[in-house]
């Protein structure tokens, strides 16, 4: 079973591209909301969000910098495909200024607890450990251009305010 909205989010350990050790919990635990991305760096999907002319998630996480959110992107990729290669993760995050962990779910455990089936997906767990957004970036379900509503944004906001996300 998928991780559902409004029910606790499925605890997982993962290694980040250096090596450290992340787990879900142990942020939760101090109150910290957490976005997950489900990351590829070869889906065209996810390159717009990072292309020099767009930035998407690295403006969105310095507009929230000053908050205590933690971005964790998820690479699903099994051993042996080539977009679970560490060195081109590394090299797209130099390549797109991403200074936050891009972990490695090479078994796909977590992708299937959260029911994880594309890139771009996105996650969005508040402090109490429970999952309040699941779906896209935004509302434009090509590749061509990031859209005019950001609903990971607006889930943050909501959530930051102690509301329930109105896009949930």
């Amino acid at each position: 079973a998928a991780a559902k909205i409004g029910e606790p989010a499925p605890d997982f350990t993962l290694v980040d591209l250096n090596g450290a050790e992340h787990t879900l919990s142990e942020y939760t635990a101090k109150g910290s909301i957490v976005v997950l991305e489900w990351f590829n760096p070869t889906c065209p999907f996810v390159k717009k969000h990072y292309r020099d002319d767009t930035m998407t998630m690295v403006n969105l996480e310095k507009q929230y910098a000053e908050q205590d959110i933690v971005w964790l992107r998820i690479n699903s990729a099994h051993e042996g495909n080539s977009t679970s290669d560490l060195s081109m993760n590394k090299k797209a995050a130099s390549d797109w200024n991403i200074t936050t962990p891009i972990l490695r779910d090479l078994e796909g455990t977590v992708g299937r607890a959260y029911g994880a089936k594309r890139t771009p997906e996105m996650y969005v767990i508040n402090g109490a450990g429970t999952l309040v957004y699941h779906g896209a970036i935004d509302n434009v379900s090509n590749a061509s251009s990031p859209g005019d509503v950001n609903y990971v944004d607006a889930a943050l906001t909501d959530t930051l305010a102690g509301k329930p996300c109105e896009t949930s």
